[in-house]
């Protein structure tokens, strides 16, 4: 089996400086978490940034980015399925779970990570409380709960014996890009906000529950989104 790459995973921190500050990055240490695979956080301020960009090691203006060896991949949805290939080439996903899904999935698959992608930026629960914060923040929440709500109803088929995601029978990265974006909206404006929800908020639960993604949780630093 092929040596498993460490990845350094660049953020934005938080306003004490080094605290990994969640943002768009989280899902990206969720996954890491969830497929055991071994990352540096490195905290990037202003200077730095500016100096990737003009250096060319970042292209699309924005972090997270991930370098492995000297490639650095850019964009959250575009890392998220670059970690999944990796952990699927190492066979990393627990009982043979595929983290791409299977091959006639990928772009459904896609397409509900670059949803949660938009959710997590449409809803900002890093910005409560400031005046980046979306001022119809209810309706905000509501339209993308809803949203995956059905997209998690219609891949269930009652059947008892089987775990379903968000399609298919894998546990793939646009889950947990999903459940970061719902995990940090209700972290910011209270766990009341997915009670209506009954479907997604099993779906909450259960990802929660895992023993990497529940580790992660536990110990990250609280109350920094």
């Amino acid at each position: 089996m092929p040596k498993a790459p460490t990845f350094k995973l660049f953020f934005h921190p938080s306003a004490d400086g080094k605290t990994p500050g969640r943002g768009m990055a989280e899902k990206v240490r969720l996954f890491l978490a969830e497929t055991g695979l071994k990352f540096e956080d490195v905290a990037v301020d202003d200077a730095q940034f500016t100096e990737m960009q003009s250096s060319g090691q970042v292209t699309c203006g924005q972090l997270p980015a991930l370098q492995e060896g000297d490639v650095i991949y850019e964009m959250p949805s575009a890392i998220l399925e670059h970690l999944a290939t990796v952990a699927d080439s190492l066979g990393l996903g627990q009982g043979g779970n595929k983290y791409m899904g299977l091959p006639d999935e990928y772009t459904k698959v896609r397409a509900i990570g670059q949803l949660a992608d938009e959710g997590l930026r449409a809803i900002k629960p890093w910005a409560k409380g400031t005046d980046d914060a979306p001022a119809d923040v209810e309706t905000v929440i509501n339209r993308y709960f809803n949203l995956f709500q059905e997209i998690l109803k219609l891949n269930d088929d009652d059947d008892v014996r089987t775990d379903e995601y968000s399609y298919g029978k894998q546990l793939t990265w646009a889950d947990i890009a999903m459940f970061e974006a719902t995990n940090a909206a209700c972290e910011a404006y209270g766990i009341s906000k997915l009670r209506p929800y009954v479907k997604l908020k099993e779906f909450h639960d259960k990802v929660a529950a895992r023993s990497r993604v529940s580790m992660r949780l536990s110990n990250r630093k609280q109350g920094i989104l």
